[in-house]
């Protein structure tokens, strides 16, 4: 899952039902495009008829994290990416109640090729294996 995050004491934090409608007001910092992250939020917005208000387009989470920390705006990332900063209080975050935000992930790998030990044992893990 992806939700919207915020740094401490933005506005959002403090609606009880967050809708796609209240990010709009506010300047994003997203995912370039192309990504599947990205493609995700595209496609919610343009589901509920809107346009995200995009700042900037930045290449790495790590660096969006950052920039949210610091006020220049909010975003939407994976919950993973986020979940210690969430913890810690440093950022907020908001699931929507109006879009079921949420990405894909896959491992690709050769199937015919040598797998290391540790390579088979995630795969198992993930069950592909």
């Amino acid at each position: 899952p992806v939700s919207l995050v915020f740094v401490k004491g933005h506005p959002l934090g403090s609606i009880p039902t967050v809708m796609l409608r209240d990010a709009v007001k506010y300047g994003m910092i997203l995912n370039e495009p192309g990504t599947e992250t990205r493609r995700v939020i595209d496609a919610a917005f343009s589901h509920k008829r809107l346009t995200p208000n995009v700042t900037m387009e930045v290449a790495y989470i790590e660096t969006i994290k950052g920039l949210v920390k610091t006020g220049l705006g909010i975003s939407i990332l994976p919950d993973k990416a986020v979940e210690s900063e969430v913890r810690s209080g440093e950022l907020g975050k908001a699931r929507t109640a109006d879009a079921d935000l949420s990405r894909d992930l896959g491992v690709v790998y050769l199937k015919d090729k040598f797998l290391s030990r540790p390579a088979n044992e995630f795969l198992k893990i993930l069950g592909k294996a």
